[in-house]
């Protein structure tokens, strides 16, 4: 219950459970297909899960064990993404 009860757990806040904040030029230098993937998905970091900024990755770790949240998908950003959601 650690995620509910804290002050900043609210849900659209952009503070919401951020476990790390990646930089685009990290991201960049991770992911090699990076330029390949902005002509389907646009350029980073994108309009979903972002400060403006950085990539928000969503999770909490706990010892060992780490539990992220899904990227979410907005229905206006792919059509893969639609596939994706749950009806």
């Amino acid at each position: 219950m650690q995620v509910l009860t804290e002050k900043e757990a609210r849900f659209n806040s952009t503070d919401l459970a951020i476990a790390y904040k990646m930089p685009v030029a990290e991201y960049q230098r991770l992911c090699e297909y990076s330029e390949a993937l902005e002509e389907n998905w646009g350029k980073p970091p994108g309009q979903l899960n972002t400060n403006g900024q950085d990539m928000l990755i969503y999770g909490r770790q706990f010892g060992n064990v780490f539990i992220g949240v899904q990227v979410g998908c907005s229905a206006y950003s792919s059509v893969s993404c639609v596939l994706l959601e749950v009806t």
